[in-house]
């Protein structure tokens, strides 16, 4: 069976390829059909070996690996216990998935780490952790502030959840600062330059629409995307916002 990879002009044109990116900075291929496994293809892009999978892929008859299982029970008193509580929690449950993926990413990563004597953190007593062991853990990823800001506000989750829960009698994060960026963060616009702006493009214009919209009515990007007609009724703008899908919609005069 023949199989074309290029289109008419020669340019390789590879269907079902997902490129994902992962925490590490890594990039990693998938092939990924409806009704079909998704496949991860090893061997680097643009190689022989590559297309070999790719082509096995593509007629069917790779076979997705088999993911390792994950560790169902953690000892009692461990901060793998006490994460695993915090997951089944209603204040974890009542995040967004996305939400809830991050933090899972943050913490299991954490449980999984080891200490200089080679002993995983998730499986050591959380009843022990002070806040110069969070401190510590913050500063292994200085080179990173978000990260380590990350990771510390997750830890500061979790143990206010354990307080809550009478499993814990403070929470050793909170009293551990975030490092700063050293970023100076962007730029906020003064009202000469939204005048330049709006003298650039006039009313009616797609950029102009954008301005008004972020500027009057102070909604992130991830909302602002998705206004349309269908978000105004009798004067006003309605929309439920991305962050806050389980809450009321807000209503803003359009």
């Amino acid at each position: 069976m023949k199989i074309r990879i290029t289109d008419r002009s020669g340019t390789p044109k590879l269907r079902f390829l997902l490129q994902e990116r992962l925490p590490s900075g890594a990039v990693r291929m998938r092939f990924r059909r409806k009704g079909s496994p998704t496949i991860t293809l090893n061997a680097p892009p643009g190689t022989d070996d590559f297309m070999k999978e790719y082509l096995v892929a593509l007629e069917g008859n790779a076979q997705p690996k088999k993911q390792p299982e994950r560790r169902q029970h953690a000892a009692i008193g461990t901060l793998r216990w006490l994460i695993a509580q915090y997951y089944g929690s209603a204040e974890f449950k009542r995040l967004e998935p996305h939400t809830q993926h991050v933090r899972r990413l943050i913490l299991d990563r954490l449980c999984q780490s080891t200490d200089a004597n080679g002993v995983p953190r998730g499986d050591k007593p959380y009843a022990q952790m002070e806040p110069r062991n969070v401190r510590m853990l913050r500063d292994e990823k200085a080179e990173t502030p978000e990260a380590a800001n990350q990771l510390v506000k997750m830890l500061r989750q979790v143990f206010a959840y354990a307080v809550v829960a009478d499993l814990a009698k403070g929470n050793p994060a909170k009293e551990v600062p975030y490092l700063k960026s050293g970023k100076e963060g962007f730029h906020t616009w003064t009202i000469d330059e939204v005048y330049r702006f709006e003298e650039r493009h006039p009313i009616g214009t797609k950029a102009r629409l954008a301005l008004a919209l972020m500027l009057y009515t102070g909604q992130r990007r991830s909302d602002i995307i998705q206004f349309g007609r269908q978000h105004v009724k009798n004067g006003w703008l309605k929309i439920t916002q991305q962050k806050n899908r389980n809450r009321a919609p807000i209503t803003i005069p359009a």
